[in-house]
Parts: structure tokens; C-alpha cells; sequence
């Protein structure tokens, strides 16, 4: 029994697409924000926002936004690998901003934020993951 993709379980509600992409996007431009603002301040010979300042979960958080959103009208398998993915990064991220040492970060309010963002991050993604599994439910 082979599984068709079901249009009437699409979860859009405006030309912007879905509520789970919105949070992913907004997750994955805050996650590279913030990553960029603290090479920045790295870069002037600062103290970082917090201990996990890198290029590469910028890129890869830009590589995952772009990635669902291409996705997520095409290919409802490639949206839930993409919100897995996003899934990972955010809950490892979250876990790690709760754990770390709180010396690392440059205040509270910024590890709070950040485990707030990457709350985001988890959310949208399991949102994601119920869309793109109601997209392709058994007819």
C-alpha cells in the first residue's frame, strides 16, 4: 500500500506558508544572527554572547531554513527529514545551553534567550513533522 500525499491535510494558512515553517524560519535567522553577531564580537576582541559563536551552525542553520522551504510544498519527505534535522540541531543546542557552564554565557538573560530560541527551533520542527505527517497519512 503505497502512501499519496493528501492536499486537504495541507497545513497552510496564508501565501506564507505553514505555522511550523514560520517558527523554523524564525528559529534559523535567529540561530544565524546571533551566531554572526558573536563572531563579530569575537572578531573585535570581545567576550561572545555565549559559548557556541561558530560559522558552521550559522550556515547550517541557514542551509536547514532554506532546505524546508523549498521542500515543504514538493517533497513532504524531504520537509520531515529537514524538521528532524532541525529537530536535532535545536534540542542538542537547548540541552547544551542548559547544562553549560554559566560562566561561558555573557549574561543570564542571553542563555535564557537562547534556550528560549532554540525552544522555538524544537517547536517548529515537531509542528513540522505532525504536517508532513498528516500530508502523507494512509488514504
Amino acid at each position: 500500500m503505497s502512501k499519496v500525499p493528501v492536499p486537504a491535510a495541507d497545513l497552510r494558512t496564508g501565501p506564507l506558508g505553514t505555522p511550523s515553517l514560520l517558527l523554523q524560519m524564525l528559529w534559523g535567522i535567529l540561530v544565524a544572527s546571533l551566531n554572526f553577531r558573536g563572531l563579530a564580537l569575537i572578531g573585535q576582541h570581545q567576550a561572545p554572547l555565549g559559548p557556541g559563536s561558530s560559522m558552521n551552525a550559522a550556515l547550517l542553520a541557514l542551509g536547514l531554513i532554506i532546505a524546508l522551504m523549498v521542500s515543504v510544498r514538493r517533497s513532504p519527505f524531504v520537509y520531515a527529514v529537514g524538521s528532524a534535522a532541525t529537530l536535532a540541531f535545536a534540542g542538542w543546542t537547548a540541552f547544551n545551553d542548559i547544562v553549560s557552564d554559566p560562566s561561558l554565557w555573557a549574561s543570564q538573560s542571553w542563555r535564557i534567550a537562547a534556550v528560549a530560541l532554540n525552544g522555538i527551533g524544537v517547536l517548529g520542527s515537531v509542528l513540522g513533522l505532525v504536517n508532513a505527517g498528516l500530508r502523507w497519512r494512509s488514504p
